[in-house]
Parts: C-alpha cells; sequence; structure tokens
C-alpha cells in the first residue's frame, strides 16, 4: 500500500487527510505544532480546527517533518504560501525524484509574485508536482459531503494513480491538464470573493453583486491569459465553481472579512483579534502582478483601495 503524506495539520491539510484514510491509506500527517500531533495520535482529534470531530485511526500524526516524508510515494502540502519555501526548503536533503508533490496551497508568494509549483519547482527542480483545486470547503469534506474538484498533473501517468488514490463515493476528480491555471484560479478567487463580501456587507442590491460577479469572473480569464493559463479554467470547478461556493456560502473567511469592511469596519480593528485572512495577502500580490503586467483588472483594484487605501465603497464599486 501506498505510504501517503500530509504537510499541514489546519483546516484542509486535516481534511485531505481524512479523505485518504476513509479511502484505507495509512496516512502520515506533519503538524507544525507537537502539541496537535500528541492530541491526533492520542485521542483522535484535532480540536484547534476540527471541534467534536473525531478523527479516522488510519491517520498518524507526527512533528517531525523529514521522517514523515521518508518513503512516502505522494506528499501532500496544505500550508499557507507565506510559510511554503521555508517548508519546501527543509524537504531538499532527503526528498527523492519519484515523490510526487501535491499542492493544495492557494495563493502567491509576496516578494517572488510566485505560484506554489513555481516556489516548488524553484527548489526542488527534478520533483513531480500536482495540484488539486476546486470547491472544497475543509470541514464539509470530513463530514463526507458530495465534492468535486480539479485535478493536474505534469505527468500523465500520476493523473489515474493520484485519482484512484482520491475518489470515493463522495470525493469527484475532473482531470484538467491546466496545472498553473488552477492555482491562478485558487488565489484570486480569494481577492474577489473579499470584493463580494464588501459589496454584500455594504447592503448592495442583488442585482448589483450579480453584476459585479461576472466582473470577477472575467478579471479571473484576464489573469489566467496574462500568465499562460487557460481561460477556460475560469469556468471550471476551480473557478467559477470555487469562487461560488467562497462567495455565497457560508463559510469563508475571506467573505466574513468583506464583509466586515463592507460594514465599514476598520483593517486593523478587524485583524487586532490575529485573525488569518489568506486573501489578504494575495490582494497586494494581485495589484503587484497586475502593475507588472501592465494588465487592468478594475474589480480587483477596486477592492485593493478600499481595504488597503480607505477608499469610499459606494463610489468605487459603483464606479465599476
Amino acid at each position: 500500500m501506498k505510504k501517503i503524506v500530509v504537510i499541514g495539520e489546519g483546516h484542509f491539510g486535516t481534511a485531505i487527510a481524512t479523505v485518504l484514510a476513509h479511502n484505507g491509506y495509512e496516512v502520515t500527517l506533519w503538524c507544525y505544532e507537537a502539541e496537535i500531533a500528541n492530541m491526533i495520535n492520542q485521542g483522535h482529534s484535532n480540536s484547534k480546527y476540527f471541534p467534536d470531530i473525531k478523527l479516522n485511526k488510519n491517520i498518524k500524526a507526527t512533528n517531525n517533518l523529514l521522517d514523515a516524508i521518508k518513503d512516502s510515494e505522494y506528499i501532500f502540502v496544505a500550508i499557507p504560501v507565506k510559510f511554503l519555501r521555508l517548508v519546501i526548503e527543509k524537504l531538499k536533503p532527503d526528498i527523492k525524484s519519484t515523490q510526487v508533490i501535491v499542492c493544495l496551497s492557494k495563493g502567491i508568494e509576496q516578494d517572488t509574485l510566485l505560484f506554489p509549483t513555481q516556489i516548488v519547482q524553484e527548489i526542488l527542480p527534478n520533483t513531480q508536482i500536482a495540484v488539486i483545486s476546486g470547491p472544497s470547503f475543509a470541514k464539509e469534506l470530513v463530514e463526507q459531503k458530495l465534492t468535486g474538484v480539479n485535478l493536474a498533473t505534469q505527468v500523465e501517468g500520476h493523473y489515474s494513480n493520484l485519482q484512484a488514490t482520491l475518489k470515493n463515493d463522495y470525493v469527484k476528480i475532473k482531470k484538467t491538464k491546466d496545472l498553473l491555471g488552477l492555482e491562478i484560479c485558487g488565489a484570486l478567487k480569494n481577492v474577489l470573493t473579499i470584493g463580494i463580501g464588501i459589496a454584500q456587507g455594504a447592503h448592495f442590491a442583488d442585482n448589483t453583486i450579480a453584476y459585479l460577479f461576472t466582473k470577477c469572473l472575467a478579471e479571473m480569464g484576464l489573469l489566467l491569459h496574462a500568465l499562460g493559463g487557460q481561460k477556460e479554467t475560469a469556468y471550471d470547478l476551480a473557478g467559477v465553481g470555487d469562487l461560488v461556493l467562497c462567495a455565497f456560502g457560508k463559510s469563508s473567511r475571506n467573505l466574513w472579512f468583506g464583509q466586515e469592511i463592507g460594514k465599514g469596519k476598520k483593517l486593523d480593528d478587524i485583524l487586532k483579534n490575529n485573525v488569518t485572512v489568506e486573501g489578504l495577502n494575495t490582494l497586494q500580490s494581485v495589484k503587484q502582478l497586475s502593475t507588472k503586467l501592465n494588465i487592468n483588472l478594475p474589480f480587483c483594484n477596486a477592492v485593493y483601495n478600499i481595504v488597503f487605501e480607505d477608499g469610499n465603497i459606494d463610489s468605487i464599486l459603483k464606479g465599476l
């Protein structure tokens, strides 16, 4: 049986570990916090992220990164992009070219403007990579709700093996060849969700929000085209599917953050309780990317102006 490792004990890392464990695999879950590793091993729970949910006994946790990846066929990486480079650098001495890294992280590295697979390839140029992205709230995966995601692999033969490893009665896998496109959509949907949240928090009409949503899709297509992805990916699970989930679902922190801004709250006041909002770093990176590539992303620019420059919500969004 394959040895599978998941790096990252957060919401999505724990969720993908439960999917793999449900499928009968022995899963090693690397935890940054030793306390969480002990909690999982001793009580089969991760109460920091999933209170009151018992985890599958096929999940074994560890705090030792290099021990975790030893002899593993697949390494699923589900950590915030801002920590990705540091962790991948630590893997460098021991990782083998036969091991496949499956990127689940979503975002853009701020200093380099690189996407997750580009960071991995820069550090580990001989490592094989795959990407999974799509509308998949972690809690609903743990609860075994029907979920569909896109999967892209560098090597054609890896697709069928990974699909067989992941799919079951509630997880459906759809193939795409647009590996970079999945990452572009996964990063941008967090920014766009903040913008939709702002409009909701400011009590814009449903008609207006629907209009703004079409702007979101158009800008996703523009960025895909500019960076070498396929524009069609914007209309797949990782594009419009994930955007619909995050912009109109009930569990998106990016949406909640946008709604708070839309209600008139200030950035510093929202973040003073150490709230983590994935899309904030990406929003700054998208602003830099659009300037660097000389492409016009008016909705993304509007969100940036409202969040970071205290712009007037009504005049900016209605100005679109």
